[in-house]
């Protein structure tokens, strides 16, 4: 595949990353880890960061949601709050980049 092709199947992932956000947090970061591999493909070290960082936030948010974590799994209801703000800062800092 071309520099082109690999960048542009990158993209394709991210925007379906995003799109499937909604229903289902797993697929969605599955889909920029593809984006990710795609984007290294090329070279882009700025697409390959910035589509990580959406990863992560991700798994985050799976965090977050009670998938791994829950409050009746022994997490303070403060900690899941200080995982909240957390999130917030790492929302907006993706939206600044």
């Amino acid at each position: 595949m071309t520099p082109d092709e690999w960048r542009a199947l990158g993209f394709d992932n991210a925007i379906m990353a995003e799109q499937v956000l909604e229903d289902n947090l797993e697929q969605s970061a599955g889909l920029m880890n593809k984006a990710v591999y795609c984007f290294n493909q090329t070279h882009e070290t700025r697409l390959a960061s910035r589509a990580r960082a959406y990863r992560m936030s991700f798994e985050f948010r799976l965090i977050l949601e009670g998938r791994q974590l829950s409050a009746e799994e022994g997490m303070s209801e403060q900690r899941l709050l200080v995982l909240h703000c957390y999130q917030k800062v790492l929302l907006r800092s993706l939206r600044l980049c």
